[in-house]
């Protein structure tokens, strides 16, 4: 099946299209292309009032972020002891990178401002740095590993 999508023209196939139960064919207008892009631009455009609505949020909904935070506390705190290793690893290369143990380096992908990746979070100093959208495209594809080998 395909379908027009009603922002760049094209006709693309139905798996291009996001779900959408109002529509009769179940899908949305837009591609997920342009969909992703709309988004992208309206959120630029409207930056400034939904800061304002989290922010609003936030402090009508203190006891749930409250309880959240606590929740994510007790996680890295004393239950799980993944979440414990990750973040005592980014908490040691934080401190040796203002101490001047560790110095940052560019990306070693693209050379861009990197930020410090952990290939094993029980050697905390033993880091690959990668740039923001690097570092996202490692931990998707180390995701997908995992998923894959179970």
């Amino acid at each position: 099946m395909t379908k027009l999508c009603i922002r760049c023209n094209q006709v693309r196939p139905a798996d291009d299209f996001w779900p959408c139960k109002k529509n009769r064919d179940g899908l949305f207008s837009y591609c997920r292309t342009c969909g992703a892009q709309y988004s992208l631009d309206h959120y630029y455009k409207n930056h400034d009032k939904h800061r304002a609505e989290r922010v609003e949020w936030r402090e009508k909904n203190r006891d749930k972020v409250r309880r959240a935070s606590r929740a994510y506390y007790y996680r890295i705190r004393k239950g799980d002891p993944k979440m414990r290793a990750k973040e005592s690893a980014r908490l040691l290369t934080h401190h040796a990178i203002r101490a001047g143990k560790l110095v940052k380096q560019p990306c070693s992908v693209c050379g861009a401002p990197a930020e410090a990746h952990h290939p094993d979070y029980s050697k905390p100093l033993d880091v690959v740095w990668l740039c923001a959208h690097d570092h996202k495209e490692e931990h998707k594809r180390l995701r997908r590993a995992a998923k894959k080998a179970a």
